[in-house]
C-alpha cells in the first residue's frame, strides 16, 4: 500500500484512502541486533481517521501510480 491508494475494509465493506504510513523497526529479540520492519497505516474512512497495523484486514481497490 502506498499513501493515496483507495482501500476496503475486508470485514465492514467501507471505503477509504491511505493518508500517511509509518515504519516502525523492532529488535527481533536474538542478541545479534537484528531488527524487523513493520508499517503501519493511517486511512480516512469517511471523516473517521483509522490506524491499521494488519495490512492483510484492508484491500487495495484503487493505486496511485
Amino acid at each position: 500500500m502506498k499513501i493515496g491508494d483507495a482501500v476496503k475494509e475486508r470485514c465492514s465493506s467501507r471505503v477509504g484512502i491511505v493518508v500517511e504510513k509509518y515504519r516502525h523497526a523492532e529488535p527481533d529479540g536474538n542478541p545479534n541486533g537484528d531488527f524487523t520492519t513493520s508499517y503501519r497505516y493511517k486511512v480516512l474512512f469517511g471523516t473517521e481517521t483509522v490506524m491499521v497495523r494488519n495490512a492483510r484486514l484492508v484491500e487495495v481497490i484503487s493505486e496511485t501510480r
